[in-house]
Formats: C-alpha cells, structure tokens, sequence
C-alpha cells in the first residue's frame, strides 16, 4: 500500500508542468555550470598558461631592454618565478612545478609594497572578497597548505589542473561550496510546494488509501526528495563528464578546512568533506522539503507556501553582515545561516560571520531542533484538520 502510494505520488509530481519547468531550469543551469561557469569560478590564483608564457617573454624582453637586473630586484625576481614554473609544466617536472608555484604564492603574500600584489580579481569582486587583503591572505594561505602537502606526499599526481583545481573531484567540491547546495534545496521547494493541496483537489489519491497522514507526508517527502537526487546524479554525471577525460579524477588532493577560535587549518580528504557534506545536504532536503509541507497544512495554500519558502532560503541576505557571528551569535541558530553547505564543512561560513560554533557538528544541532519544530507543526496541524473534519 505505502509503496503504491509513493508511486502514485512520484507520477502526479512528474506529471505537473509546473514541476517539469523546474526539472528544466535546474539541468540547464547544470549546463551552464559545467560549460561556462565552472572555468570562471576557479581560484584567483590558477595558472594560465597563455598568460604565464606572455608574461615571462615581456618580462624578459623589459629587463633587456632596461640593462642591469639589479636595478629592478622585484621585477627581476618575478622573472625567476614564471621561468621556474613555466619549466615545471613545459617538462612535466613535479618538483621544479611545485616549487616554482610555491615562490609564486609566497611572492603573493610578501608584505613590502614592491612585491605584494594579489591577483586581479580579489580587487574586482568586492563581494565575495569584501577585505581585499584579509580574505586574499585567507585564500591563498589555502592553495599554500594544499601545495605544501603535495611538496611532502610524492605519491600525490600533481599537474596544472590540480594546482588550479580543476579535476572532477576538486570541480565538485567547488560545487558544493558554491550553487549546489542552494540550488537543492530551491528545488525541494518548487516540487513540494503543492505536494498537500494538489491532493486536496484530487481527493480520490489521498481519501481513497487507509494510511495515516503522518505515513502520507512522508512518502510525499520521500517523492520529492527522489525526483532531486536524480538530478543531483545527472549534475555530478555532468561534471565528470566534462572534468574527467580533460582533467582527470584529481586523487589524492586535499581540502582545506578552518577551525576554532583562532581559525586554524587542518587538511582532510575529500572523501571526507563529500561525506560530510552528503549528510549535510540530506538533512537540509529532508527539512526544507517538510516546511514546505507544513506549511501547506497550516496554511491551506501552495503559492503562500512557495513565497515563504523563498523567503526563508533568502533570509540571510537581510541580516548577513562580515563578522555578524561575533556581534549577535543568535544568527548562528538559524537554519538559512547554513544554506552553504560546503563552506560549512570548509569552515569559511565560520571564517565569514567570524563564528567558531558554525560546524558541521553544530550545523547538524540546528537542523535537529528545526526538524523538531516542523514536526511539531505538523503535528498539530494534522490534529486540528482532524477536529474540524478536514482530514480523513
């Protein structure tokens, strides 16, 4: 009966226009990540070779044009990088690579006016990078530990696309610290957001089958949470697809992730980080999508449910400020605080609202006691429909 039901469910939200517009809209932003985005969202310090190979020629073409070198020790030391670097990647050679890209950070993050300039975009994207020099030195610090690992395990395979983050592994973790995760839980409001009242209208579906209404929220949960996980299966396939014959799988490289009061650093696996956010994302599906539901019950309405949903997933954009975390640590109970998942597990969503608690671990708490309510909600929801003969 409960599987017939599930069935049942799973077709009329596959059946809904409105719900295959959405399925829609999510693979095409799927191919737009993949085929335009994907390169644009690589770190500010990735090596590009056109570049790389432009710069080092004009460099030594100025230096030979200026005479001695002596006289322009900055420019002449930048010329040493690039040559090194270059060298590594024309020769393939892992350790005259690392080393060259290792001189190359350190140069970055040197604190004497003729040598400190960061890359180009950390000045042209104010908003992610709000503190040019603080999150600048908070970002390549990263690469820097990952290459210093990499320096010290020789049985890690180290290319351009490693350093740049560019494998299938790395492209995914770079997704799920970015639109992923957001974009789930958009989706789990979209199908769901007339998941209950759709049935109220077709009131043969969900009088006709004896199974009570907690059972029927939450095979309809379960329905929705399928239809999004298979488009999280085509988003993944998607991105080995584009990733893993250009780039390869990317074993053996590390994720940075901060902790504690004084933000410091450790390097986990990415088995580890995709675990973690795994667990994290199903429990955000499964409560975003039961809000949705409860919000049915309580209401009676789907476009009133939709509307508060956005509004709940957009919520930190009316109080999110740099270091908030600090100033009023009661933002760090919401549950729309934590929609980034993957900078979560990362430890920048701590770094950004300047915030120690803001775990995985704590991540889970705030869930948990959201969860909590919601079913509380829906639990009294039900009770009264059943009082007043609204439920069968």
């Amino acid at each position: 009966m409960r599987w017939h039901y599930y069935l049942v469910q799973l077709r009329l939200l596959l059946q809904r226009k409105k719900n295959l517009a959405a399925i829609g809209l999510a693979l095409i932003a799927v191919a737009a990540y993949c085929f335009y985005y994907n390169e644009r969202t690589l770190p500010p310090e990735r090596i590009d070779l056109t570049t790389l190979r432009n710069e080092t020629k004009d460099t030594a073409d100025y230096l030979k044009a200026n005479g001695d070198a002596t006289l322009y020790p900055a420019t002449a030391g930048r010329a040493r990088i690039d040559a090194r670097l270059l060298q590594g990647i024309t020769h393939h050679d892992r350790e005259v690579l690392l080393n060259g890209y290792t001189a190359r950070l350190a140069n970055y993050l040197m604190g004497n006016s003729e040598n400190y300039l960061l890359p180009l975009e950390y000045y042209l994207n104010p908003k992610k990078y709000e503190y040019v020099d603080k999150d600048g030195r908070y970002y390549i610090n990263q690469t820097q530990a990952r290459v210093t690992y990499y320096s010290q395990h020789a049985r890690v395979p180290v290319d351009v696309a490693v350093l740049n983050q560019q494998t299938f592994l790395q492209t995914l973790v770079r997704l799920t610290a970015a639109w992923l995760p957001l974009g789930v839980l958009i989706l789990c409001l979209a199908l769901g957001n007339d998941m209950v009242t759709d049935d109220w209208q077709h009131q043969t579906v969900s009088w006709g089958q004896p199974l009570r209404w907690r059972t029927r929220l939450r095979l309809k949960t379960l329905a929705v949470l399928t239809v999004v996980a298979l488009i999280v299966i085509v988003a993944v396939g998607a991105v080995a697809a584009v990733t893993l014959p250009r780039y390869g799988l990317g074993r053996g490289a590390m994720v940075v992730q901060h902790y504690g009061r004084f933000m410091s650093t450790r390097l986990i696996s990415q088995t580890q980080y995709l675990a973690e956010f795994t667990l994290l994302l199903l429990v955000a599906s499964w409560l975003m999508t039961r809000l949705t539901l409860a919000i049915q019950l309580l209401l009676g309405n789907e476009y009133i449910a939709l509307i508060l949903g956005g509004v709940f997933l957009l919520l930190p954009q009316a109080y999110y400020m740099r270091g908030i975390g600090f100033v009023k640590p009661w933002v760090t109970w919401l549950m729309p605080s934590y929609t980034q998942l993957g900078s979560v597990v990362s430890g920048e969503m701590s770094y950004r609202y300047d915030a120690q608690v803001m775990t995985t671990s704590h991540a889970l708490l705030v869930m948990g006691l959201w969860l909590i309510g919601i079913e509380l909600v829906v639990s009294v929801c039900i009770a009264r429909r059943r009082q007043r003969g609204w439920l069968a």
